[in-house]
């Protein structure tokens, strides 16, 4: 017949369609939060923004991202803070970074070894005022 319409009425794409353009729940993220990143820290500081690190695939470095949610830190900027010396202490396998304000200073604690012995990890400590 002409003017009938065969398929699903309109009304009933309608929903989704809204649903769709939603934006998303602040709320939620997907696991793993960043890919290939192990170890992974998250402060929420007073300052109302969400701070994150992880040990790094290359074990040379700790970077550090800062975002207003957590599903926001996988976009934001990975900023390098510090790396790895060329040797002796803090040298090799640089990991399980973990940052922390306490009394208005920033410290940020890692794991690293030695390139000469590098299964001779310690633990080691950066400060920041700023």
């Amino acid at each position: 017949m002409p003017g009938r319409r065969r398929g699903r009425p309109r009304s009933l794409l309608l929903p989704v369609a809204a649903r769709a353009e939603a934006p998303p729940d602040p709320l939620t993220w997907t696991n793993p939060l960043l890919p290939r990143r192990a170890d992974p820290h998250v402060l929420l500081h007073s300052d109302g923004w969400y701070y994150f690190t992880a040990t790094v695939p290359e074990y040379d470095r700790i970077e550090l991202r800062r975002a207003k949610t957590l599903g926001s830190l996988p976009q934001a900027e990975a900023k390098t803070v510090w790396k790895k010396h060329a040797s002796g202490p803090m040298s090799h396998h640089i990991w399980a970074p973990e940052i922390h304000f306490i009394g208005g200073k920033w410290y940020l604690y890692f794991a690293a070894g030695r390139a000469e012995a590098i299964w001779d990890i310690r633990m080691y400590v950066l400060e920041n005022a700023s």
